[in-house]
Order: structure tokens, then sequence, then C-alpha cells
């Protein structure tokens, strides 16, 4: 129905994204902050860089990691991810985007009870353990730099490609056509079906939304 969805069975729908927000040009921001630049200069105004955490169907904001946004001072959001890690637990389903899925990041995540339903790219090596009625996968993700003999953690694999609008019901022209890949810790299709969890992935956008009406509606 075009609504945003709080819940999803039993889980609770949370995701995690990052942004930049200005703060006023004062030497201890900017000593704090750091201003981005690009091969012309520094840029006019201190930045935040900001983790945040929310419920995808309130977009309400529990948690936030922040650090900086330029030269030195400069946070990547992984590295931020750690300052939200209090805020996960059992009973919510976190989603995230393809620049988050690494190893020791996903595990961190999943060890405080959250199962987790994060985008993968598409160049990353996920073999086929055992195909399942749904037509998704098991899989693992493998510790880095171990030959691919280290640690492995068991996740569940979902491809799709989107040939029709979620909300419109329109159908996306081919050219324009994207194909996603997913992985999760649900590893039973019967509690989250592949389907199900395809279009539930497009929540995650609830967090730009609410970066929106923060930057554009309401900063002065």
């Amino acid at each position: 129905d075009g609504t945003a969805q709080c819940f999803f069975k039993d889980w609770l729908v949370c995701a995690m994204d990052g942004t930049a927000l200005l703060t006023p040009d004062t030497p201890e921001n900017a000593k704090a902050f750091g201003k981005p630049g690009n091969d012309k200069g520094e840029g006019a105004l201190p930045q935040v860089r900001v983790l945040g955490l929310i419920e995808c169907g309130t977009r309400s904001l529990f948690g936030a990691g922040f650090g900086g946004a330029g030269g030195s001072k400069a946070a990547s959001e992984q590295a931020l991810v750690k300052e939200i890690l209090p805020k996960l637990g059992p009973g919510q389903l976190l989603l995230a985007d393809r620049n988050f899925l690494g190893f020791e990041m996903f595990k961190s995540c999943a060890a405080t009870g959250a199962d987790l339903l994060w985008r993968t790219k598409s160049d990353r090596n996920l073999p086929v353990d055992k195909v399942l009625e749904d037509g998704s996968y098991l899989s693992h993700l493998v510790e880095p730099d171990t030959k691919r003999k280290g640690k492995k953690i068991k996740v569940r694999v979902i491809e799709y490609t989107l040939s029709h609008d979620l909300e419109t019901g329109e159908k996306i022209p081919d050219a324009k056509q994207e194909t996603y890949r997913l992985v999760t810790t649900i590893l039973d299709p019967k509690a989250a079906p592949a389907q199900e969890l395809g279009a539930l992935y497009a929540e995650r956008w609830e967090n730009e939304n609410l970066f929106g009406e923060i930057k554009i509606h309401q900063q002065d």
C-alpha cells in the first residue's frame, strides 16, 4: 500500500546508512571534523559524518555514530558501525546496502542477536551450498586472507531482478532493470520467503527519506 513497514513477521524492521551534515565554519569544528575537499582545495564548511540507525516504519532515529568527514579526520560509514552495535538486539531485522558487507562487520552485527538482510556486491564470491525450495540458496562468508580456509558464517542468498516498480506496479524498462543479491542470517525459507524479503529490502530507503527530512526541512 506504499506505507513503510514497522514489522516483518515478528521482526522490527530497521536500517542503517550514512550521510554528512554541514556545521558552522568555526575553528573548533574544522579541527574536530575537517573540511571535505577535492583537487581544487578544501570545501567551505566542516562536515560531520553520521551513521544513522532507524526504525523503518516510524523513521525514528534510535542510534547514531559520528565522525569527521574531511582530511585526516575523515571517518568511513563502516568505521562508525561499532557505535550503533549497543542498539542492536534480538527481534530486529537490520537492512543495509552493499558497502557494509564484510566478514567482521557482518559477524559483529549478527553477534548482537539481530537478524541481517544486507545487499552484496555483484562480484562477491558466494558459493551455492544448497538450493532451497523458494529459489534462494545457502552459502557462506569466509574469513578474509585465509585462502578460503578460515572461519565461515553460514548465510542464505536471495537473487532477483526488479521488473516492476514496487509502489506503482508499472513495468521498469529492460535497460533500467537492476539485479539484486541479498545475504541474510534467516536461513529458513518458510520463516521468511525469498520473494517477501526481496520486497522488504526496499524499506532501506526510509533511511534516505529521514536524512532528507533532517537536511532539507529541519535544518536552518
